[in-house]
């Protein structure tokens, strides 16, 4: 029996309601995200060698594998064989996708020979996720639209159109670490790609194209996290309206490709027509880019550059506190010889998502509201304490916030622990993750330092200095 005879054998099969499939398929998707993410995370990751995407190449290809037994119990294995066109000619209808990814690939390619295993790790990640979100989203749900709605003019732009929304929608789950703005755009973005892969997809019928297109395309943006030379800045940004209708303006861009398809979505496109509407597309999407870029970073404050703090021989020093108990005495000697002894007492802890710094002499406490708090800590010094906590805000913004408590100006008043609360510096950086302090064995120098998942350690060198640690 041959793929087509297949699908008409499916057709004539009872059908779940679509609305309900539809339902069906948010639900699995976003349980199988969380309960693996769960039940797997704790039990794999404490016990790998970490590098940059370890842990989601395995979360990926867990999702992977769970994919491919979807499309296998479901009877959608043609999914893997169907080829309306071989893969080299295919190629054609991702015109846009492959000369944008170029260009991304062109401007990241310093990062090759700095991260070779970090390239690898990437590369893997994102053809797991190209193979998953494919399998699941066009093999799939594209297919069961399909054969409910018939290959009309009609029914494949319900069909296109309608999985290319679920696709978007799923992405609403990033809520909770990006922040409604950012989730949004991120969910509009995902539409535009969902359905421009559909179609891609629904004229080559080759599960293999839309794979490497996504892969690819993702691959290229990723190279981006490792080039940790970036901008941090005392302002925090946010998505400002102008950005939010620019970012929609830049998925609407791809979707110019789409173009040559409207007409009739049976006739076959020339190849000359498809590189056209690219080069447009093309265009549109860098015009817009720029655009993006001079409205985002539109500061007022000071930006500081990220650069490298060099240190061979170094210790890590990581705890994983609840409290953290600030006990200092400070002895005052008068003209006339006489002595005055002042006990300073201070407890840094977490209530609900809130940090509450305590006078333990006094009872007083003021609180640190904070949208995602990561890690805080209460870490001392020669001759000071640093008071600091790592967050992701409700933009999605990875923040460190810091502030001395020096040992000379304790104080039991309470308009002192208003100032420290007052006057916290706030830096952005690039991925959130647990405070530490890096010791040099060298100069006998610490620094407080946040150690990332996809960075290493950013480095507090001193309040206009943030670092990447360049381990030699």
């Amino acid at each position: 029996m041959n793929n087509e005879n297949q699908i008409e054998t499916k057709n004539n099969k009872g059908r779940m309601n679509i609305f309900l499939f539809s339902l069906l398929m948010l639900v699995v998707f976003v349980a199988t995200f969380y309960l693996i993410h769960i039940y797997f995370s704790s039990a794999i990751y404490a016990n790998i060698i970490s590098n940059i995407f370890t842990e989601e190449i395995i979360f990926e290809a867990i999702l992977a594998l769970l994919a491919f037994i979807i499309l296998l119990f479901w009877n959608n294995s043609y999914v893997f064989t169907q080829k309306r066109e071989k893969f080299i000619s295919t190629l054609k209808y991702g015109f846009f996708h492959l000369i944008i990814s170029f260009l991304f690939l062109i401007s990241n390619i310093n990062v090759f020979m700095d991260n070779l295993p970090g390239v690898f790790n990437i590369a893997l990640y994102t053809l797991l996720i190209g193979l998953y979100e494919e399998f699941l989203l066009r093999g799939w749900l594209l297919n069961e639209f399909l054969e409910r709605y018939g290959n009309t003019k009609k029914g494949v732009w319900i069909s296109i159109i309608t999985s290319g929304v679920i696709f978007g929608l799923v992405h609403f789950i990033n809520i909770s670490t990006s922040g409604f703005a950012n989730t949004f755009t991120q969910v509009f973005n995902a539409i535009s790609i969902g359905i421009t892969l559909g179609f891609i997809y629904y004229k080559t019928k080759n599960i293999w194209t839309v794979v490497f297109l996504h892969a690819f395309w993702d691959f290229t943006l990723f190279l981006g996290y490792l080039a940790p030379i970036t901008e941090v800045s005392s302002n925090l940004s946010s998505l400002s309206p102008i950005s939010i209708i620019l970012s929609i303006l830049l998925a609407l861009s791809q979707l110019i490709i789409l173009i040559p398809f409207i007409k009739n979505i049976d006739e076959e496109v020339k190849k000359s027509k498809l590189v056209k509407y690219s080069i447009f597309a093309v265009i549109a999407y860098f015009v817009l880019l720029s655009l993006i870029g001079i409205s985002s970073n539109d500061f007022e404050n000071e930006i500081y550059k990220i650069d490298n703090i060099s240190i061979k021989e170094y210790a890590i020093l990581e705890d994983n506190y609840e409290s953290y108990d600030l006990i200092e005495e400070n002895i005052i000697v008068d003209e006339d010889g006489n002595d005055t002894r002042n006990t300073f007492s201070f407890s840094l802890s977490k209530e609900n998502n809130s940090l509450v710094l305590k006078n333990n002499s006094t009872n007083d406490m003021i609180l640190f509201d904070c949208e995602t708090l990561i890690d805080y800590s209460l870490y001392e010094f020669e001759n000071y304490y640093i008071l600091s906590y790592v967050e992701v805000d409700n933009s999605g913004n990875n923040i460190l916030k810091y502030n001395y408590l020096y040992k000379s100006e304790l104080s039991n008043d309470k308009d002192y622990m208003n100032n420290i609360k007052d006057s916290m510096k706030s830096y952005l950086i690039s991925d959130y993750g647990n405070l530490c302090i890096i010791h040099d064995k060298k100069t006998q120098n610490d620094y407080l330092s946040v150690k990332t998942r996809n960075y290493g350690y950013f480095v507090l060198v001193d309040d206009n200095h943030v670092a990447i640690l360049n381990r030699d």
